[in-house]
């Protein structure tokens, strides 16, 4: 899973170069070392009408009325299955890019009274980098607000070390363009919602 990440770049033409949009209303949720659910995160979605990106910030974890907690990541293999995430998936206009430049696992010690370390997974020597969400919402005060979840996949190489689940890091241009926009069938899901190469993703304790 993911429950914990950060956006610690601020810089808002590095941000629109990056991730091809950039919006005043993500100034409180960039610069962050530490996000967690509920909080105001970056999103990059495709306008419908447009055609063109557009970023702005939302509630991390959706929250359907029935739901009784936060839903801050979805599954990859059930997107296609599940009555919740289906027609998310399959709609272009609700798939997003959530820019992160890190996340948080936690590995629990020997001594089952010690605290449990954190270790900071970054990408590609720490740059910036796209998970893979869906758009939604959540009801906050009987008020009905955009929120976003992130896709979480089986982990591999380094990141299996530390917990059997990470989010989908989308690991090119090209990929990041298909989640926008290509048909959300099972062949985007099987091609685009894997782990990353062995080598790409680097572990390093922290302190939180």
């Amino acid at each position: 899973m993911c429950g914990r990440y950060r956006t610690k770049d601020t810089d808002p033409e590095e941000f629109s170069s990056r991730f091809g949009a950039y919006g005043p209303a993500l100034a409180d949720a960039l610069g962050q070392i530490q996000l967690r659910p509920t909080d105001p995160v970056a999103i990059v979605r495709t306008d419908p009408e447009t055609g063109e990106r557009v970023a702005e910030a939302v509630r991390w974890g959706m929250q359907p009325p029935r739901s009784k907690r936060p839903l801050i990541n979805a599954r990859d293999d059930k997107l296609l299955s599940s009555g919740l995430w289906s027609g998310l998936t399959r709609n272009p206009a609700t798939r997003i890019l959530i820019p992160a430049d890190g996340w948080y696992e936690w590995l629990s010690a020997e001594d089952p009274k010690a605290k449990k370390q954190a270790f900071l997974h970054r990408v590609d020597g720490g740059g910036p980098f796209a998970m893979a969400g869906l758009l939604g919402y959540a009801i906050v005060k009987d008020q009905k607000v955009p929120a976003a979840t992130i896709i979480t996949t089986d982990s591999a190489a380094e990141a299996a070390e530390i917990h059997d689940r990470m989010p989908v890091v989308l690991g090119s241009p090209e990929a990041e363009e298909a989640w926008l926009r290509a048909p959300g069938d099972a062949s985007l899901i099987d091609a685009l919602c894997v782990a990353l190469e062995p080598g790409r993703v680097e572990l390093r304790p922290a302190t939180l």
